[in-house]
């Protein structure tokens, strides 16, 4: 199946228009959509990961690779779920430190004046 059929099928199981789908994954317009669907250009990583994002219910390695079902098991959407949450979760606690850190070192600065 060419990316611009599976790009369809996306567009039909959300019951979106292109240019509403754009618009939801930051596009602004539905140009990027109608270029894929036209077969000007095939679907980017970043369009893929963000109906995915959107979307944890539709396989990205079957947007991009036309791989497997389009639609993961209950089971396979709740683990991606939960890796990005344990992977959101590392991000918080890695910022809160650097936070941390810097907030230590404008104390220090404002002691050194």
């Amino acid at each position: 199946m060419k990316s611009s059929e599976r790009l369809l099928e996306v567009l039909k199981y959300t019951k979106k228009s292109k240019n509403s789908l754009g618009k939801e994954l930051g596009h602004g317009n539905g140009v990027t959509i109608g270029y894929i669907v036209n077969e000007r250009n095939g679907i980017s990583a970043k369009v893929a990961a963000a109906i995915c994002d959107n979307y944890s219910e539709i396989s990205y390695d079957w947007i991009m690779n036309n791989k497997g079902e389009m639609l993961l098991t209950k089971l396979e959407s709740d683990n991606g779920k939960r890796f990005q949450n344990i992977d959101l979760i590392k991000t918080i606690k890695d910022q809160n430190l650097r936070i941390e850190i810097l907030e230590q070192q404008v104390i220090k600065l404002i002691k050194s004046r």
